[in-house]
């Protein structure tokens, strides 16, 4: 389950895209993410960083045709005109 400090560090970068993007090439390195948290006002643990970390990890194609509907697509597509 996600700390206060986390959920109101996302709280910030919702409204504030770029620091999305600053957040995000950092987590590579906890010791940084901590630091520029820190820096904003954040204190959080390394159980939130490893949070953030999981939900940054891309998805794979199995993973997005899941979330695309793949080929249980619905609503099913119309059926094709008649001539």
């Amino acid at each position: 389950m996600s700390s206060n400090e986390l959920k109101s560090l996302m709280e910030t970068v919702r409204t504030k895209p770029e620091l999305l993007e600053e957040l995000r090439s950092l987590l590579q390195d906890p010791d940084a993410v901590r630091h520029w948290a820190g820096e904003r006002g954040h204190n959080l643990t390394p159980e939130d960083i490893a949070e953030l970390q999981k939900c940054d990890q891309e998805l794979s194609e199995d993973e997005l045709d899941k979330v695309a509907g793949g080929d249980d697509a619905w609503p099913p597509p119309p059926p094709p005109p008649n001539p």
